[in-house]
């Protein structure tokens, strides 16, 4: 190779470092913070759409709420009227008590299964609530006693115990509700 030659692709190759090195080096960089931007860009997208997630389920929750308000105030008027019949006509002590006892069935045969599904998910917070717990754990020992009533005073005491179970049972499913639904967010209040 002749001197001129070398002399000169030394040159070239060292302007050619010269441009291209602080390029180079650059375009790393670049390359790097903009992985780093998208790596925090999909954080932040992320921690949105499971806060908007978790804002749905939340929502979701305070629905159940509103329907379990709903439910036991649509027992209790029903209750309460046909406590209300079972009064009012004691003359026709037959007809009054087949049609209260028949409607009264429904919420008789259907108090253990939902002392048994309450106390379930109780369990789950026993430590948290333990009088609850223990409230369902003596109703559903009570449950088999309430009988279908035969006469108006069996009625009245029969709406009575039905009132103040399923009330219980209001309470419980209320506290339930709100413990889950104060879950969903538990990781964003912890350090407030």
């Amino acid at each position: 190779m002749d001197a001129e030659l070398y002399k000169l692709t030394l040159e070239v190759i060292s302007d050619s470092i010269k441009i291209l090195g602080p390029a180079i080096i650059t375009a790393i960089v670049g390359y790097k913070a903009g992985q780093f931007q998208l790596k925090l860009r999909i954080e932040e997208l992320n921690k949105n759409n499971e806060f908007k997630a978790r804002e749905k389920i939340f929502e979701f929750h305070k629905e159940k709420l509103t329907k379990v308000d709903e439910s036991i105030s649509k027992l209790n008027d029903g209750l309460g009227q046909f406590a209300g019949m079972a009064l009012a006509d004691r003359e026709d002590e037959s007809m009054i008590t087949s049609f209260v006892a028949s409607h009264l069935t429904s919420y008789i045969e259907g108090l253990p299964f939902q002392l048994n599904h309450i106390n379930d998910e109780l369990k789950k917070y026993s430590n948290d609530m333990p009088r609850e717990v223990a409230l369902m754990s003596q109703y559903i020992k009570e449950a088999p006693e309430v009988k279908l009533p035969s006469d108006p005073e069996g009625v009245q005491r029969a709406i009575v115990k039905l009132l103040e179970m399923y009330g219980s049972c209001s309470h419980c499913l209320r506290l339930l509700i709100e413990r889950e639904a104060l879950e969903i967010f538990e990781s964003y209040t912890n350090n407030a």
